[in-house]
């Protein structure tokens, strides 16, 4: 989690920016670290499909942490990151209601989604004494 002040000090705020690079990835992860994100997601919705009998459909963030033991799910949320959301759906190229459409009616295979390549950055301004 992310602290208010600087030396990781203050209560836990949530994120006040990203950025991502043209290729859609983070100067810092690997190509390994990517893949094994990757296979933690289809492990884990295998694993709900697993228990419920169905696959999950919406809206899926997940959290990751690179480690120097590899890379670690911290959590999920059905919901948009935020402000992560900023970088992904600035570059989207395709219809977003087509996706959600796909998503809904489980026909998400025949929608073309396409993102621009280029780099993202969004940075929160916030009040004085903010949070």
């Amino acid at each position: 989690h992310k602290r208010a002040y600087e030396g990781d000090t203050g209560p836990n705020t949530g994120g006040m920016g990203t950025y991502s690079d043209a290729n859609h990835g983070l100067p810092f992860l690997s190509e390994d670290d990517i893949l094994e994100a990757y296979e933690i997601n289809v492990q884990t919705a295998k694993a709900v499909k697993d228990k419920f009998g169905e696959g999950y459909k919406g809206i899926l963030y997940g959290g990751f942490m690179a480690t120097a033991n590899g890379v670690k799910l911290i959590e999920y949320n059905a919901r948009f990151g935020d402000p992560e959301a900023m970088n992904v759906l600035s570059l989207l190229d395709s219809d977003f209601i087509a996706i959600c459409n796909g998503i809904a009616d489980s026909t998400l295979e025949n929608v073309d989604i396409k993102f621009q390549n280029k780099a993202t950055v969004c940075k929160y301004a916030v009040p004085e004494g903010y949070p």
